[in-house]
């Protein structure tokens, strides 16, 4: 409600228009008006029915062409339609609102063609009377082995999705004044709503039978295989092919080492661990190739204050590290894992060389006592 008489709206409003490409849709069907989208098999970039260059391209252009028509339903129902309200139960609107059912236009009950159905054994249903509705070049009937539906069963579909359509349409039509009315609400724009929501039905459900193909077949390898591998176990398998294809002196070895004074027992431990994928599994220290210093290094040091220098010597190594992640996924997490002995005690320092054999600490932990220190490690990869 306002205190003038003029509505704080324009009277009239053009939206920016919204434009979808149908080219790449229109190249599916040949000159004589058939089907023709294939994928190429013998391409290399071919690896699934779901991963291929001819169905990406098709689910491309098919979120497109869904962004396109949400966009529609959107502009309709939350920017046109609420310009005319309902008829107030009240009368305070003098009776010029509307006594239209606009939920009924997000009813989903016309039938969606689109559904991932293989059969294997089973005969093509007898196509009923009346003009195709689809055909498709013969290079792309599927044999009578197939598990894929034929081309009777896709017309029968296809035939049910007309007729649902069609009892949507006129029920639309009786419900909603005539395109010719001068009526904000018509049975045009409700029409619009209703086929611009089977449309992105039609989408979705293409996009979702594509992937439920895809998982089908990853289901079916997995079972074959007995379990789905994960990275640990291909690095296992490195690990093991690691000790076939290097000379003793080079073979990978795991990072863990133990922290004495000469001529005494350890004082504990240091260890680059991966972080186990289970709770009940054991962390495993990494395998890296290692480059250590054949004669006695010269001391290094470091600051301990702006007066006092420690010196320090010791062995001294240089390891490489392969991680292994497939596709999409992270390797396994690492960890910097320090354990000290019962009655035994030293100090882990943490930083980087500097000149002139000098190191420069970041971060010192003493541990002593059965103390054990996990440190997470952020790799960049």
């Amino acid at each position: 409600m306002t205190s003038t008489a003029v509505s704080p709206r324009p009277a009239s409003t053009t939206a920016p228009p919204k434009f979808a490409a149908l080219t790449w849709f229109f190249k599916q069907i040949s000159t004589s008006l058939q089907l023709s989208f294939a994928i190429d098999r013998t391409a290399e970039a071919c690896h699934t029915p779901r991963r291929n260059e001819q169905v990406e391209s098709a689910l491309s252009h098919g979120y497109e062409l869904h962004a396109w028509a949400a966009a529609l339903c959107a502009h309709l129902s939350n920017v046109v339609f609420p310009n005319w309200q309902p008829t107030s139960t009240s009368g305070a609107d003098g009776g010029k609102g509307h006594a239209l059912d606009l939920a009924a236009l997000r009813r989903t009950d016309i039938f969606v063609p689109v559904l991932p159905i293989l059969e294997t054994g089973a005969e093509d249903s007898p196509q009923a009377e009346g003009s195709q509705i689809v055909t498709i070049a013969s290079s792309l009937e599927a044999p009578k082995s197939s598990p894929v539906l034929g081309l009777g069963d896709i017309q029968n579909f296809l035939r049910l999705q007309r007729a649902t359509l069609d009892r949507r349409v006129a029920a639309i039509a009786s419900a909603f004044p005539p395109p010719s009315s001068a009526s904000l609400i018509s049975a045009a724009e409700a029409s619009l709503v209703v086929l611009a929501t089977h449309l992105q039905e039609i989408l979705q459900q293409l996009h979702d039978s594509v992937d439920c193909i895809e998982q089908m077949l990853r289901k079916q390898l997995v079972t074959a295989v007995g379990r789905e591998l994960s990275p640990r176990d291909f690095s296992k398998y490195m690990e093991y092919h690691n000790q076939k294809l290097f000379r003793p002196a080079y073979k990978p070895q795991p990072f863990c080492f133990a922290v004495r004074r000469p001529d005494h027992y350890p004082e504990g431990t240091v260890s680059i661990e991966a972080e186990p994928a289970q709770a009940a599994e054991a962390s495993v220290p990494i395998h890296t190739l290692v480059s250590s210093a054949a004669t006695p290094s010269p001391p290094m040091s470091f600051r301990l204050s702006a007066a006092t220098r420690v010196l320090f010597s010791g062995e001294r190594h240089l390891h490489a590290h392969l991680a292994h992640a497939f596709e999409g996924e992270t390797g396994d997490a690492l960890a910097l894992t320090a354990r000290a002995r019962q009655f035994s005690c030293f100090m882990l320092l943490l930083g980087a060389i500097g000149p002139n054999a000098t190191f420069e600490p970041k971060h010192a932990i003493i541990l002593q006592n059965k103390d054990e220190l996990r440190i997470p490690l952020s790799l960049e990869q």
